[in-house]
């Protein structure tokens, strides 16, 4: 059975969601937004349903950390919420939600979306966390039909070892491009190998890169180990303390993911104030 997760601190209303989805879903529920990424992490919901007004974090501050680290961000997030459609819709969709209810809920038509999103192929979870960042690069390289390419292009995500972004030239499995950062100078990263293509059916294909070696410059080296040593379990902790399966798939708290998503986008910020060198910028 499909599980879907809900996030709700009415707990009339989290019961009245559960009694109306448990006879096809298995229901995993809670009212603390702090509880929610070990939830999702440690049940593996195929969906959830996030109300926007919560205690301690918001539902937006939620919605938007679920869809940028690279362990959670393949889950549907369908928002709940007695705001009104019109002025919150759009901007919970920029944030990743898959689609927006107002209350009282039509909840024919969310068991049709939560079909239709459960019955969806879910990617494979990443091992390395990821986070949603718009770098400038340029690439260079050949395209499969053997002719030199160089085209401008910014990230979609970032990660300590790869990125995934846009290329107009078309790439043949497993190309090797060279990579340049455009913060300012152009400066020369490394070659980079491209392990997966997305969108190929479109005018805009999207391709994730994987760095050959390390490379000598990148946004996230300076905040790599930090991260880890955020994001994971300290090693004299008791085995309960990990998820299921391998060491990848250690138990977060929202709190510290929370710290390590930030810590990324500082990291990114700093990169580009040192680059740039411009006194109008500060912490975020």
């Amino acid at each position: 059975m499909h599980r879907i997760l809900i996030v709700e601190d009415d707990d009339a209303m989290r019961e009245l969601i559960r009694a109306r989805l448990e006879d096809t879903y298995e229901i995993t529920d809670t009212g603390d937004p702090e509880r929610v990424l070990a939830m999702a992490l440690e049940h593996k919901p195929n969906a959830i349903l996030l109300d926007l007004s919560l205690p301690k974090l918001s539902g937006f501050e939620l919605c938007q950390t679920l869809s940028s680290l690279s362990f959670t961000q393949q889950i549907p997030i369908f928002v709940v919420s007695g705001k009104p459609a019109a002025e919150y819709k759009d901007f919970c969709q920029n944030l990743g939600a898959s689609g927006y209810f107002e209350k009282p809920i039509d909840f024919e038509q969310l068991k049709t979306r939560l079909a239709a999103a459960v019955r969806s192929k879910r990617p494979e979870r990443r091992a390395e966390l990821r986070i949603r960042s718009n770098v400038a690069l340029k690439l260079r390289g050949t395209d499969k039909h053997g002719t030199p390419f160089e085209v401008p292009t910014a990230t979609e995500n970032v990660s300590a070892s790869g990125f995934l972004c846009g290329c107009a030239a078309p790439l043949a499995k497993d190309a090797i491009v060279e990579v340049s950062l455009c913060a300012g100078v152009e400066r020369h990263v490394g070659r980079a190998r491209s392990v997966r293509a997305e969108w190929m059916d479109t005018s805009h294909p999207r391709y994730g890169f994987r760095f050959v070696e390390k490379p000598a410059e990148w946004i996230l080296a300076i905040s790599r180990s930090p991260i880890i040593k955020e994001s994971r379990p300290a090693s004299n902790l008791h085995p309960s303390a990990w998820g299921p399966g391998t060491e990848k798939e250690p138990r977060f708290s929202l709190p510290s993911a929370v710290s390590a998503a930030k810590a990324l986008k500082q990291a990114v910020y700093d990169f580009y104030r040192k680059r740039i060198k411009s006194p109008k910028l500060g912490r975020l």
